[in-house]
């Protein structure tokens, strides 16, 4: 399995989110964007994970996605658990 890096886990963030979170203005997230800040919500972020762990065939531990406060936070545990997988 490739590397993916943190740009392409962003912009499926981005992506996803604009589906899962309705008038969201997905181009505004960044690493730096706490995820309550976004608007969205813990029932949009279970389905925002679950959208990810299907695009990058991988499965986020439940115990760190309760840690995530930033998007960034989510893009570097997309990264690592798929790197663990590859």
């Amino acid at each position: 399995m490739a590397p993916v890096g943190e740009q392409r886990v962003l912009d499926e963030i981005r992506t996803e989110a604009k589906a899962v979170v309705p008038g969201l203005d997905a181009s505004g997230l960044s690493a730096e964007t706490h995820i309550a800040d976004a608007g969205i919500d813990s029932v949009q972020m279970l389905e925002l994970v679950a959208r990810l762990e299907e695009r990058f065939d991988v499965t986020l531990p439940d115990y760190e996605l309760s840690g995530i406060q930033t998007i960034g936070d989510l893009i570097r545990l997309v990264v690592r658990v798929h790197a663990e997988a590859g």
